[in-house]
């Protein structure tokens, strides 16, 4: 009787869709306006877009900081059964990603002028981005407010409230889109502003879920203590902000190059590459985070193998959402440019070469991301910001100005080059540390963690809710557990998954995932499906009166239910004094 990973996987997936929807909502509004102000514009417009990117990485440097870091933490707290410092984490997170995203919106409308300067230099490319940046730089609040609400639904699994509110702020979006600017004749601005007039009626969602009784999250007063959990939270987001923080300096740098070297065309040519790469990030990054939020329940419930299964998803996941990616670019590049409005074909027989070269960095994306967001939400922050950094600055700018000076299509090369060495670079080391911490693998994961460890899959039936208890009270006894405990832990076992299978709704073909461990002072059993809502300590009877498991309860010395990222999870604690030596 072995465990199968099916749950982990199914949660996994269950909070994809809705994550995806999520991460897609960070990026396509860049997208869709490129896509129509180069359409309805022109090509120097689309441009002007592609300038301001920095800027949206900047938003996004505040989004990861709060929302990010207080996400992971929440649902570490979440597995830990931690609820009361989950309240505490999530007004911080929320409320302090609000206020300051909005300080952040504030200062970038009043410097809007000097930082279009900077990005675009002076004339008409400068004003294009000038009127840009204002909307740009007001959508702050509005994405941290809509997202990260968004963010936290997902830990209660309100998927399809989560995934709602973005779809909702993009058709909106496109919708105002083509009004601002083909009736209103608004131009590039009107593009921006669409872009919050979305977010804010999205935002409109939110009221039923913040005046709902049945959020297990809610907003608690500050207290003296809640600076130093304020300072946890920017250091755990602080891995994936870098990221941003780092595509901001990288984005940059290579803009101003182009520019620089090729004018206009250079502004055009890395426009279209970065576009390309937007796709394979949304991908890489919607499946990472959808694998982090589960991942870090796991990790606080100490489900070495769980994890595990969850990260092979999502590698497997973002490896062929990236390889398709990846085809379509290098097979239909001219095409992928003209849905820009780039058809010049002196312009193509530039772009088509550099973007194909630039494009080998988009499968390296994948790997990143999910290593990434693994280390994140498994207490490896450090080893997380080290890759970002890595990637987005130590290698890459270093690489492309030397390639830079070889000559135009050689500088495309530098993004797959800074890739390759990052992943290279993090993997020897983490090996040879984990070598010299004990651990089994480059993932820090500790064999030690599962020494005393016994846990299987059985399926939604009373037969196997039977062998499941005869092959937890043979392990037992096979590691010395006095035979009323080991008796007390099958019992416990075949009680609680029998109910789950008579009364829970669930068919014979799902899945209940069981986990023993033995500590020091006790034993604890835990119990877990993703049906309803459904306690199976307290259930009805055929008379229709609600009754406990009052064996259960005698023989423990703790049992608990909770509704944690979805998942039924039961926890019966034993206390035992272990036979000492003589």
């Amino acid at each position: 009787m072995k465990r199968n990973g099916v749950l982990v996987r199914k949660k996994y997936l269950e909070y994809l869709c809705s994550t995806m929807a999520f991460t897609l909502s960070i990026y396509v509004a860049t997208i869709v306006d490129g896509i129509l102000v180069g359409k309805l514009i022109g090509p120097e417009a689309f441009t002007a877009v592609n300038l301001t990117i920095p800027v949206v990485y900047v938003k996004n440097i505040a989004f990861c900081l709060f929302i990010s870091g207080g996400g992971t933490l929440v649902s570490q707290r979440m597995g830990a059964r931690r609820f009361e410092e989950c309240n505490r984490v999530f007004t911080l997170a929320l409320g302090g990603g609000v206020l300051f995203s909005a300080l952040l919106a504030a200062a970038g409308m009043l410097t809007a002028p000097a930082l279009a300067g900077f990005l675009a230099g002076p004339g008409a490319l400068g004003a294009s981005v000038e009127a840009y940046l204002r909307p740009l730089w007001a959508l702050a609040p509005f994405t941290v407010l809509s997202n990260g609400s968004a963010s936290f639904m997902r830990l209660e699994s309100r998927h399809r409230l989560a995934a709602s509110i973005p779809i909702v702020a993009n058709v909106i979006n496109l919708l105002c889109d083509i009004l601002y600017i083909r009736v209103f004749g608004w131009g590039i601005r009107g593009a921006g502003w669409a872009t919050v007039t979305g977010y804010a009626l999205a935002a409109g969602l939110l009221i039923p879920w913040l005046r709902s009784r049945s959020r297990s999250l809610r907003f608690v007063r500050p207290g003296a203590g809640d600076l130093g959990r304020l300072v946890e939270v920017l250091r755990v987001g602080l891995p994936i902000s870098l990221i941003d923080a780092c595509d901001m300096l990288r984005n940059y740098t290579v803009n101003a190059t182009m520019l620089r070297m090729l004018g206009s065309a250079g502004g055009q040519i890395i426009s279209v590459c970065n576009a390309g790469m937007l796709y394979a990030t949304m991908a890489a990054e919607g499946a990472a985070t959808s694998m982090a939020s589960v991942v870090g329940a796991l990790y606080g419930e100490r489900d070495r193998n769980g994890m595990l299964h969850v990260l092979k998803s999502a590698l497997a996941l973002v490896l062929g959402l990236c390889a398709v990616i990846f085809a379509g670019l290098e097979l239909f590049p001219a095409a992928f440019a003209g849905i820009y409005g780039v058809n010049d074909a002196q312009m193509l027989s530039i772009l088509v070469p550099w973007l194909r070269v630039y494009c080998l960095a988009v499968p390296l994306v994948a790997p990143l991301y999910v290593l990434r967001c693994f280390y994140q939400s498994t207490g490896h922050e450090n080893t997380a910001t080290e890759l970002s950094v890595l990637q987005g600055a130590v290698f890459m700018i270093p690489i492309f100005y030397l390639l830079s000076r070889v000559g135009i299509l050689p500088m495309a090369s530098a993004f797959a080059i800074s890739a390759a060495l990052s992943m290279a670079f993090v993997a020897c080391r983490m090996r040879r540390r984990a070598k010299r911490e004990g651990c089994d693998s480059f993932l820090m994961l500790r064999p030690s963690e599962i020494s005393r460890t016994w846990e299987a899959s059985i399926g939604c039936t009373e037969r196997e809710a039977t062998e499941a208890s005869q092959a937890l009270l043979d392990f037992c006894r096979a590691n010395g557990l006095p035979p009323g405990l080991a008796g007390a832990v099958g019992v416990s076992a075949e009680e609680l998954c029998v109910n789950i299978a008579r009364y829970s709704g669930l068919k014979p073909a799902d899945q209940i995932d069981l986990f023993f461990r033995i500590l020091d002072d006790s034993v604890v059993l835990k119990v877990r499906d993703s049906g309803r809502i459904f306690n199976p300590t307290e259930y009805m009877t055929d008379g229709g009166m609600v009754t406990g498991l009052p064996l259960i309860r005698a023989l423990a010395s703790n049992v608990e239910y909770h509704q944690i990222v979805g998942f039924n999870t039961t926890v019966v604690t034993c206390a035992y004094r272990p036979a000492r030596d003589a």
